[in-house]
């Protein structure tokens, strides 16, 4: 203020550059709802971004049936069981991403994402057992109560350094993976014919830990010649811990004789070299991987101790080659080798016999499929059309199946192992048409021929074969401007295995949104299978000792709603390392 004079002016630097986010609700027909929330944000050179939500699920009564003809036993030849059953669960799940760029050529980020809830089962099962000549031999009622808790856990941090060079990169790398797994049934037996009444109550915790570490380089020499290479250690462990209850006298007491526990270590080691060559219309892209597989395994069940250890030394190709017919379209033909190694839920041996006349459990001595890939692909893409067409085959020479048998008892046996071959061929398609820009559809499909042998023993051999197929088309419509309607058809012909073969199946559902206050508010309503109230599932296993048929019949048809809203505004988002 004044004639003459000096002013200086401070403000605050701004640092929160933008922020983004959306937060929404939904609740369905059968009593279930959820929400979620979502932001991102930066500010100077970190970025994040957080996703949140919490849902609550319900299944509505729903019928089962079974049939089990045993051909090994006079006494008990023919197995029913009838049930009725509901459920619900509480899940969560979260996931995020952060980066922060020390200079052009630095970034460091950090990702995790994961899941994880409960899920509550209550289930009434009548039994009859009937001998070879018709007549009721053995019934009985049996009331369980299950909850199973899962989830997985996965996060990884990257350090990455790019240079000056185009696609010069060197990254480190560290990932975590945790998939914890607890079983709790509880189950009470009412004999009503020739069956003993008891209770009795089990508990399983068991889980999945990996920590992985990573070191991989990419260099290339000219614009032509590209090499890469890098090393990779991942440490393994899989344990489980298992114990039974019977009621007696009015209180649990522990059965030591059934206690079960498992102590799976794996350490893998590993590192590859490969070389890309491109020149005009060609890409070439081949090399190998270098791994070592180390096992060690304690098993404790009842008081029996077992231990056994399996060290595997794999060298592992790749080999692409693709050709660029036009700007728009491409042909790539592809080999490789896979290396799938079961997780815990096939290798626990935990028995779960909360089902009557059924016993289920894992296999700890389990080895790695090893499967070799072979894709021929074909792509266009336009500003109307996608096209992608591919034809593939999978050769898997040590293929891990579900194994069902039935005792001289009649109970059923389920367990998996190293069955032998499963080889599969056949073709896939995608395809999207946007014919203006408020009309879109899309298309895919997916046709395989599978061959299934298992090797039974001496000069014998069970094989099974035939055809699973599965498709999907979905449209967009934007009918005016701020309502869309939009919907999806689907099938499945169902699942093809060694001793056996689900009944397919469709599903479908159409939702319609409505926009307010310049597209941040949305509205919808979804309905799924409005066609199809109630969906039977249904599968038959046989081989030459048994023949099994069994039926579950749930209610399908769900209406659902939903609103959402979106604030904020940003353009930057969280960089992640290639």
């Amino acid at each position: 203020e004044g004639v003459g004079g000096i002013i200086n002016i401070v403000t605050a630097k701004k640092t929160l550059e933008g922020v983004m986010g959306s937060v929404n609700l939904r609740a369905d027909s059968f009593g279930g709802f959820g929400g979620g929330f979502y932001t991102t944000a930066k500010i100077g050179k970190l970025s994040f971004s957080l996703n949140y939500g919490p849902n609550y699920n319900k299944q509505k009564e729903s019928t089962g049936y079974s049939l089990t003809e045993n051909y090994l036993s006079a006494t008990d030849r023919r197995t029913e069981t009838s049930s009725l059953s509901d459920g619900d669960g509480f899940s969560n799940f979260a996931s995020g991403d952060m980066s922060y760029e020390i200079d052009s050529l630095n970034l460091l980020s950090l990702s995790f994402w994961g899941y994880g809830g409960s899920w509550n089962n209550k289930s009434e099962i009548l039994t009859s057992v009937y001998n070879d000549q018709g007549v009721l031999s053995q019934q009985f009622n049996q009331a369980n109560k299950n909850k199973s808790t899962s989830g997985s856990i996965s996060g990884n941090l990257d350090y990455q350094r790019s240079f000056k060079k185009p696609d010069k990169l060197f990254t480190v790398s560290y990932k975590l993976d945790y998939i914890p797994r607890e079983t709790e049934y509880e189950y009470t037996v009412d004999g009503i014919l020739n069956y003993a009444d008891k209770r009795n109550t089990s508990k399983n915790h068991a889980g999945s830990y990996e920590n992985t570490f990573q070191v991989d380089f990419v260099n290339p020499i000219t614009p032509k010649h590209q090499y890469e290479l890098g090393t990779k250690y991942i440490i393994r462990t899989n344990p489980s811990e298992t114990n039974y209850y019977n009621f007696s006298n009015g209180s649990w007491v522990e059965d030591a004789s059934r206690y079960g526990d498992l102590t799976y270590t794996q350490n893998i080691v590993a590192a590859y070299m490969g070389y890309l060559f491109k020149m005009n219309k060609v890409s070439l892209k081949t090399g190998f991987r270098l791994e070592g597989a180390y096992t060690d395994a304690d098993s404790k069940q009842g008081g029996t101790a077992t231990s056994f250890s399996n060290n595997v030394t794999d060298v592992v190709p790749y080999f692409t080659l693709s050709y660029k017919l036009k700007e728009s379209s491409s042909v790539k033909l592809n080999y490789t080798q896979r290396l799938q190694r079961p997780g815990i839920w096939y290798l626990n041996p935990y028995i779960d016999d909360s089902k009557p006349k059924s016993l289920s459990y894992g296999n700890p001595k389990l080895d790695a499929e090893k499967v070799h890939a072979f894709d021929l692909g074909y792509s266009f893409f336009s500003s109307k059309v996608n096209v992608d067409f591919g034809l593939f085959a999978q050769l898997n020479d040590n293929a891990i199946q579900s194994i069902l048998t039935v005792r001289s008892d009649g109970v059923q046996v389920r367990t998996y192992e190293n069955s032998g071959t499963n080889n599969s061929f056949g073709a896939n398609v995608y395809g999207s048409y946007r014919p203006s820009p408020k009309l879109s559809f899309s298309l895919n499909g997916r046709a395989s021929y599978s061959v299934m042998e298992r090797n039974g023993g001496v000069n014998e051999t069970f094989r099974k074969e035939g055809w699973v197929y599965n498709g999907s088309g979905s449209f967009y419509w934007t009918v005016i401007p701020g309502l869309s309607f939009s919907g999806y058809v689907g099938g499945y012909s169902g699942w093809l295995q060694l001793q056996g073969k689900s009944k397919g199946f469709w599903y479908n559902s159409f939702s319609l949104r409505k926009e307010f206050l310049s597209k941040k508010l949305n509205l919808s309503v979804s309905v799924s299978s409005p066609f199809q109230n109630y969906r039977t599932s249904t599968s038959n296993m046989s081989d030459k000792t048994f023949s099994s048929h069994s039926e579950y019949r749930y209610q399908n048809r769900t209406v659902s709603f939903g609103i959402s809203y979106r604030f904020g505004k940003m353009g930057a988002m969280v960089k992640k390392a290639k």
